[in-house]
């Protein structure tokens, strides 16, 4: 007689969860290809820096990253990010693009193997013509936008993250963040050189022995020193500070005007060349790959800046009585006007910057938490996102120190409800009022409906504890009840229902209760 083993149940078991386990792959792949062909179906964004393990990797899932910022990134020395590779291929199969990045600044004298003759090749000089300790460190210097070898030692690095599976690049000081007394390389003064006889607007098109050089910027063209050939097609910058007694303090000079409107003209070509080059190479290997700078820049597919400005502490904990969500609105604004499309405008805190009250990690985990909860809706509710800090340096774990968790609650709200996010479009900050301190309230507009959406954050926030406020209610200037109030919040399960009449010409909508994060939708029966 035939009998069917006492394990085949188990393998039931085992074959079946395989089979889930090929299906959310195959689910998770399909979601990444969507992203990468519009990163604007984007809702989740972590920092993930730097993620080379399996356990960091996890981290992201957990929060349900769509896009890891920072995955990998090259600052000084660096292994071979082919070793990495597996790590984009885990995070494609649960959905989620992955992203590299380097420095646009940064030079160590002998990161990565480079000769002395190679950094001089690519490093800046100050206006004496010597190397210059960037930031003040020695052995650091500061890249040169003007050399041909930098710009390839950059791409360098851009190309061996995309082989290695990189979806995205996350370029940091994409104008090489020059002090003032640099950026007086001899490849730099010959772009200043062209700059000043064919692009500047005030000087070009003026021929090379022109007298207008002297009279107006007291440039010597018979000085040997600084006019080789006796004209400008041979002028020298620095010379000319030094003939001027002006090596020490060059402010002091009729060119200077001149001078700083070169360098952001220099940096615009050195990062559209760059970009350029990158979409190139991963076009010729049959590749999609995403750019964005740190700050607002042209020439990006999303905009990523930080917080650090905005990042308050009062006594060791967070401070959130400013109502900041009209700041976060006009960056989203700025970063779509000079992308010239709409792109993500992706907000994130990196932890170490500045002194300890303007760091991540300079109040206590349960401060973050209530921050992500709080500051982290008024920048959604602001058009913009808000990166979750999964993993970072100077000690930054949100597995070890308890805030995955929160993170996770976020964002599995905010994928719950994306298309209030990504279907709708925001439509003022101002005009709507409560009798309810401590609120940020904007109201949004869906896209091909007739329904309203309210965002109401409560920064009710004392000693890093927030407290929930009551009763709330709203002042909303709309001229007309919706046939149904609809409350939606990562702080309770399902939908609840709110009330709103007409009062004195103005919507009254009632909340009821409120803890971190209320949405209110107002459904109308036809168009407004």
């Amino acid at each position: 007689m035939f009998r069917l083993s006492r394990k085949f149940p188990a393998l039931l078991i085992l074959a079946a969860a395989g089979i889930a386990r090929g299906e959310d792959v195959q689910r998770g792949v399909q979601r990444y290809r969507e992203l990468l062909h519009d990163i604007n179906r984007a809702v989740v964004f972590t920092i993930a820096n730097r993620t080379t393990s399996d356990y960091e990797l996890d981290l992201a899932r957990r929060a349900g990253s769509d896009v890891l910022i920072r995955g990998w990134f090259k600052w000084g020395e660096t292994k071979p990010f082919s070793q990495l590779q597996p790590l984009a291929e885990k995070a494609h199969q649960f959905g989620a693009l992955f992203g590299g990045g380097i420095t646009c600044s940064a030079l160590y004298d002998k990161e990565n193997g480079i000769t002395h003759a190679q950094l001089l090749d690519m490093a800046t000089r100050g206006a004496d013509g010597q190397l210059v300790d960037a930031w003040n460190r020695p052995g650091i210097r500061h890249g040169s936008l003007s050399s041909p070898a930098y710009l390839d030692y950059l791409f360098r690095w851009c190309r061996e993250e995309i082989d290695a599976g990189a979806d995205y690049l996350f370029m940091d000081e994409n104008g090489a963040a020059l002090s003032p007394k640099e950026g007086y390389d001899d490849r730099s003064l010959a772009d200043f050189r062209y700059y000043l006889r064919k692009e500047c607007p005030r000087t070009r098109g003026w021929p090379p022995a022109d007298t207008r050089w002297h009279d107006q910027f007291k440039i010597d063209l018979r000085d040997r020193a600084v006019c080789p050939d006796g004209t400008m097609a041979s002028f020298d910058y620095r010379e000319y500070l030094r003939a001027n007694r002006l090596i020490r303090n060059p402010k002091n000079n009729p060119l200077l005007p001149l001078w700083r409107q070169f360098r952001p003209w220099r940096d615009d070509r050195a990062w559209k060349t760059l970009t350029d080059r990158i979409r190139a190479y991963a076009n010729e290997h049959h590749r999609e790959v995403l750019i964005s700078a740190n700050g607002l820049a042209r020439y990006v597919d999303l905009q990523v800046l930080g917080i650090w400005k905005k990042w308050n502490t009062k006594d060791g904990h967070i401070d959130l009585s400013e109502n900041q969500l009209p700041y976060w609105h006009s960056l989203v604004e700025s970063g779509r006007a000079l992308a010239g499309k709409r792109v993500p405008v992706v907000l994130f805190h990196d932890w170490g910057m500045g002194t300890p009250p303007f760091k991540w990690l300079a109040v206590p985990p349960s401060d973050r938490e209530v921050w992500m909860r709080t500051r982290g809706a008024e920048i959604y509710a602001a058009g913009a996102f808000f990166a979750f800090p999964v993993i970072g340096p100077f000690g930054c774990d949100s597995g070890k120190d308890g805030t995955i968790s929160v993170i996770a609650q976020q964002a599995a709200f905010y994928k719950a409800h994306r298309d209030l996010y990504l279907n709708a479009d925001f439509l003022t900050s101002e005009g709507l009022s409560s009798e309810t301190p401590n609120l940020s309230l904007a109201l949004w507009s869906i896209r091909n409906s007739n329904a309203i959406v309210l965002h109401i954050i409560n920064r009710n926030v004392v000693n890093g504890v927030l407290n929930p406020q009551k009763n709330v209610n709203l002042a909303v200037p709309l001229d007309r009840a919706p046939s149904r109030v609809s409350l939606l919040s990562p702080d309770f399960k399902g939908e609840r229902r709110g009330k709103a009449r007409l009062s004195g010409g103005r919507l009254e909508v009632a909340l009821g209760n409120l803890d971190a994060y209320t949405i209110a939708i107002l459904r109308y029966d036809r168009p407004r």
